[in-house]
C-alpha cells in the first residue's frame, strides 16, 4: 500500500483468469451520487439543494431547527 501511494504502479495478477488489477491512490469524489442513486440531473440537483436551503432557513427561523454550536 505504501508503495502504491508513493507512486509506484503496482499490479495484482488475478491468476483464474491473468487479468491484472492496478492498486493506486485516487481521489474519491461522490459528486455524481445523486445522478448514480436517483437519476437526478445538475440542474435538479441545484433546485433540490436550493429548496432544502430555503426550507432550512425558515425552519431556523421558526424555532424548529436549532443550529448545532460546537
Amino acid at each position: 500500500m505504501k508503495r502504491a501511494l508513493d507512486g509506484e504502479d503496482i499490479g495484482i495478477v488475478y491468476s483464474a483468469t491473468g487479468q491484472i488489477v492496478a492498486l493506486r491512490p485516487v481521489e474519491v469524489y461522490s459528486g455524481d451520487y445523486a445522478f448514480r442513486e436517483y437519476g437526478f440531473t445538475g440542474k435538479q440537483m441545484e433546485r433540490l439543494e436550493k429548496n432544502l436551503a430555503a426550507k432550512d432557513a425558515a425552519a431556523l427561523k421558526s424555532g424548529k431547527l436549532k443550529r448545532l454550536r460546537p
